[in-house]
């Protein structure tokens, strides 16, 4: 079946390896997956959409940001933190670089 097919290639991003952001204010590396899933999407969009913008790039931290293991290294506990009580340039430096590299792998797999 078609969506066999279709789900293969999503599974497959999700397994695929981890790539790495460097954090030195952080003294770590924050690690991801390129890929959301469309229910993650829809949350984020929605938040968006209500000009919750700083809200959604907590969201997509607590979503995206793994450890070295694919293990989340945020939860929901922590978003009022990561809100109120991080540096938003290193939040905004992390998710522009998830989003840099997720266009360069699009436009990679285009090519093919």
């Amino acid at each position: 079946m078609f969506i066999d097919k279709v789900t293969k290639h999503y599974e497959d991003a999700i397994v695929g390896a981890l790539q790495e952001i460097e954090v030195p204010e952080w003294e770590a590396s924050v690690f991801y997956r390129p890929s959301l899933t469309l229910r993650q999407q829809q949350k984020l969009i929605n938040l968006q959409r209500d000009n919750k913008e700083t809200e959604a790039l907590v969201e997509m931290l607590i979503m995206r940001a793994l450890d070295v293991d694919g293990e989340p290294l945020f939860g929901a506990v922590n978003k009022r933190s990561l809100m109120q009580r991080a540096d938003t340039r290193v939040i905004h430096r992390i998710i522009d670089a998830m989003n840099s590299a997720d266009d360069i792998n699009l436009e990679i797999a285009e090519k093919k």
